[in-house]
């Protein structure tokens, strides 16, 4: 699901229990592929190159990559961001902030091969 279908999908489904909850997940987890793959793309790097700097292998980058992956941990992301030099930013916000932020976003989905 593209971030931007989040109000769209919640007016048809919006009374569904655990809607919400669902959609934000998959909207979270669809960011960060999307970051991981930006950072990659950045850098120059192809999937396994990536892969190599953090002793991995090039399908775990495609499976972080992926929008509906939702098992990142942070030590894996702290690694990646060390392999090229940055590092991981995680910030706290109220509901109401996120799912506006979210929902405002201009980000495309990301790939999951190189």
């Amino acid at each position: 699901m593209a971030i931007n279908d989040r109000r769209c999908s919640s007016s048809r489904f919006g009374d569904t229990p655990g809607w919400d909850e669902r959609v934000v997940a998959e909207t979270d987890a669809a960011v960060i592929a999307e970051q991981v793959y930006a950072l990659r793309k950045r850098h120059g790097l192809t999937q396994s190159a990536l892969a190599k700097r953090i002793n991995s292998a090039q399908s775990a980058i495609a499976r972080m990559e992926h929008a509906e992956y939702r098992g990142h941990s942070t030590s894996v992301l702290q690694r990646i961001a060390a392999a090229v030099g940055e590092q991981v930013s995680v910030r706290f916000v109220s509901k109401t902030a996120a799912g506006s932020a979210q929902g405002a976003s201009s980000a495309t989905p990301s790939p999951a091969s190189p």
